[in-house]
């Protein structure tokens, strides 16, 4: 198993990608046994378009990530991985699939035991990206309680920098990764935060340096990361040498 492994949900239907259902589906089930398949998770999608995206696949299973904006029956044909919620007690979570739930960054450890942790990175305007220091301290506190989290929305990119399309300050998943081994290697608060800070070119080497053992130690908590587009981190895992046996140990 590749140190990121099933690191990029496929969240190509929500914004700013807006993909139509029906190209997101083919888009997801087409990059099976394509180079990048191992680094893709589940397709993210609303409990509304469940029924739909089961007849898209047309007979192949499609392994999905509910957002459960209704009640829902799980189609044949779909593998549910993961119902997310901000509500836990208003879902009913399938046999084999994990609870996630929605929180905000001060809240984190409220989450109850056994769910998966959700967090937003981004959003529309600058109010919905969290500043290094208030993710800092969202990390830090789960970190310290060993509670796997995942992100959602802004990180498009490895490393922190602006955006040419909105013109804002988007975090940067690499950012995120050395900061969790920051903390696990017992550094405080504010060292995380100065990784989390960083739009230098060293991000991608200094995390590819970590080697894949220590990677995989803080994949172990930052799960994954909803992206829109697929293909744009993939290609800078590609270009900064993170894909499996291109890193050092």
């Amino acid at each position: 198993m590749g140190p990121f492994d099933a690191f990029l949900d496929d969240a190509a239907v929500f914004p700013p990608g807006d993909l139509p259902l029906d190209e997101a589906v083919a888009a997801h089930l087409a990059r099976h046994g394509h180079h990048v398949a191992a680094l893709v998770g589940p397709l993210v999608l609303p409990a509304s378009a469940l029924p739909r995206a089961a007849e898209l696949a047309r007979g192949a299973t499609l392994r999905v990530a509910v957002v459960a904006d209704a009640p829902f029956d799980v189609p044949a044909g779909l593998d549910v991985a993961a119902v997310e919620t901000r509500d836990p007690a208003s879902v009913t979570v399938p046999a084999g699939a994990c609870l996630v739930v929605e929180t905000d960054a001060d809240r984190v450890l409220d989450v109850p035991a056994g769910a998966l942790v959700k967090l937003r990175t981004g959003g529309p305007d600058a109010h919905a990206f969290p500043t290094p220091e208030r993710l800092g301290r969202a990390l830090s506190s789960l970190v310290r309680a060993e509670r796997p989290f995942k992100l959602t929305a802004g990180l498009h990119r490895a490393v922190r920098s602006t955006d040419p399309d909105d013109g804002l300050v988007h975090h940067g998943f690499a950012n995120v990764l050395l900061a969790v081994d920051t903390l696990l290697s017992g550094s405080g608060d504010d060292a995380a935060v100065a990784v989390l800070r960083r739009e230098d070119e060293r991000v991608g080497p200094d995390l590819a340096a970590l080697g894949e053992d220590r990677v995989r130690q803080a994949r172990r908590l930052f799960t994954s990361f909803g992206t829109c587009s697929v293909d744009d981190p993939a290609a800078d895992l590609a270009h900064l040498g993170l894909l499996p046996g291109r890193m050092t140990a």
